[in-house]
């Protein structure tokens, strides 16, 4: 069932709202501080250019290290970016993974120390049926039956 799966990622309007208003949210709160012009300006203006970079990064995929599929073959995961560099992955159990939104932290195997996030929402999915498939494969798939407690 889960042999081949292939997550192929599209910009989304909706994940760069959910990036903006956090970051819209502390610059109106930064701004109704009484403190310096130029520190709350600085502050607003360095909240802005983070929320840029992060929109850029997982709502448009227009940076070259933005993940633009994931792939799942015989229990293999590997993730691709801009370039279509291949990178074999392994996906960690602090994940967060419900129907609506994803968060999933990778740890790349060629290096251990190198970590990936990537975020998922049904609307940046060209294919909802095998983001349904992942996201069962992600919860269930990597367990096996003797790691299974039955109540």
């Amino acid at each position: 069932m889960f042999d081949q799966i292939t997550l192929e990622l599209k910009p989304s309007a909706y994940l760069s709202a959910f990036i903006v208003l956090p970051c819209v949210a502390a610059i109106l709160l930064v701004g109704t501080r009484n403190t310096p012009v130029t520190f709350s300006l600085g502050l607003s203006l360095a909240i802005l250019g983070g929320s840029a970079y992060y929109i850029r990064l997982y709502a448009l995929l227009n940076l070259k290290q933005s993940i633009h599929s994931i792939k799942l073959y015989q229990k293999t995961l590997t993730i691709f970016d801009s370039n279509q560099h291949a990178s074999i992955v392994t996906l960690h159990k602090n994940s967060f993974i419900s129907p609506w939104f994803c968060i999933l932290n990778f740890s790349i195997t060629e290096d251990k120390t190198k970590a990936c996030i990537v975020l998922l929402c049904k609307h940046n999915i060209r294919d909802q049926d095998s983001f349904r498939r992942f996201r069962v494969w992600s919860k269930y798939g990597e367990t096996s039956p003797q790691e299974i407690e039955l109540f």
